[in-house]
């Protein structure tokens, strides 16, 4: 692989050329660093997060590949209008009961966040995908082990590596999963990768199953939309009876008692939304046979700070039908483009299909525990679609 080479997806101004260099590898140590730590942002109140989000503005800036999103752009726009709105108090409540001011900026961090980690991660996958690839791709997955054991140390169950999940550990690693069993290695190793990557986590499994099939069938991208059409149907029709799902596996039982309830707002508002600063759910503790759900008291408030465990419903319950709508408008335009040579399309694929579960079944967008590194994955995907769009203008 050494040799591989991607353009970076935008101009580079007369000056800052010979500088971005440094600041690929300086911004490329910062990533390293803040995923090893990443196990330790609640520790921190989330200042990890920030320091990080603060870095990469300053990278990107200094880069000058502020990423050209027009969707990302309006949604993250609406966005901020729903944040001033939210602040008033002025969106319609509907079941919601609990309202503080003090919980919008979690609940709103991914309107600003996302544009900018996007952007920082498909500046900086313009250079790790080029020269000594092999030793970046390790030192990436060095950090990421680092932080499955930060993981294990902060849970108390000593240093231990533990591969669950699809926050901002396992992103990387599966992002680098991918390139090597599509773009650098051959056919085959797809399925040796697979085999290592399941966990007791259903979601993990899946994605693992998916990198199987994609390495055996012929048109990646119908594979693609068939298995995320699959993933929703099923979810639909589980969540005719949530009850009976919740006994025989309980997360998943919750979960859908989370996206039943955040479409009933959305119904209940006629499309507007409820903000930011809201609690998401109403089911979770009645299931649980508590009663004192609606009392105000530092139990129920903990619920101002749960979120739907899925983004696009997500999006739909806080910024309403056109904050959806852009939403999904924004993940669409993520997608593989199919001029891509077909093992790249191969590796976009997969990763895109990695970014659908973390946001369909986790807080994902929501939480500063899985927004870096969806937006890393993301931002490998828009690197290979830039490289296709240069080699066809060329």
């Amino acid at each position: 692989m050494t040799g591989y080479s991607i353009p970076s997806p935008y101009p580079v101004p007369d000056g800052v050329a010979d500088r971005t260099v440094k600041f690929d590898a300086q911004y490329f140590a910062c990533v390293l660093g803040f995923i090893a730590l990443n196990a330790f942002i609640r520790d921190y109140s989330g200042m990890l997060f920030l320091v990080f989000l603060a870095v990469s503005a300053l990278y990107v800036t200094l880069r000058s590949a502020w990423i050209r999103d027009k969707a990302f752009i309006a949604f993250s726009g609406w966005g901020v209008f729903y944040i001033a709105l939210s602040y008033l108090n002025v969106l319609p409540d509907a079941w919601t009961t609990l309202f503080d001011r003090s919980a919008i900026p979690q609940h709103a961090s991914f309107v600003v966040a996302g544009y900018v980690l996007l952007s920082a991660s498909a500046a900086l996958w313009s250079w790790l995908l080029a020269g000594r690839v092999d030793r970046k791709m390790a030192l990436l997955v060095g950090a990421c082990l680092l932080g499955q054991v930060g993981n294990g140390l902060r849970e108390g169950t000593g240093v231990t590596i533990q591969f669950s999940g699809l926050g901002n550990m396992m992103l990387p690693l599966y992002v680098v999963a991918g390139h090597y069993a599509f773009v650098s290695a051959r056919r085959g190793v797809a399925l040796g990768a697979a085999i290592a990557l399941p966990t007791t986590f259903a979601q993990n499994v899946l994605i693992a199953l998916f990198m199987i099939k994609l390495s055996l069938v012929p048109r990646p991208r119908t594979v693609v939309f068939g298995s995320m059409a699959a993933l929703v149907a099923v979810s639909l029709v589980l969540a005719i009876d949530p009850y009976a799902v919740w006994t025989i596996d309980y997360n998943t039982g919750v979960r859908l008692f989370f996206w039943r309830d955040a479409m009933a707002a959305v119904v209940q508002t006629f499309g507007i939304g409820v903000g930011f600063g809201k609690e998401a759910v109403t089911n979770y503790i009645p299931i649980l046979d508590r009663t004192d759900f609606i009392a105000l008291n530092e139990e129920a408030v903990r619920f101002l700070y749960l979120s739907t465990h899925n983004s696009f419903v997500a999006m739909f319950f806080r910024l309403g039908l056109v904050g959806g709508l852009l939403f999904a408008l924004c993940f669409r335009s993520w997608a593989p483009i199919g001029r891509l040579p077909m093992r790249e399309l191969r590796a976009a694929s997969f990763v895109y299909v990695t970014v659908f579960v973390a946001l369909f079944v986790n807080v994902g967008l929501e939480s500063p525990t899985y927004l870096a590194g969806i937006m890393l994955a993301v931002g490998y995907i828009k690197t290979l679609n830039s490289r296709a769009h240069s080699v066809v203008g060329s």
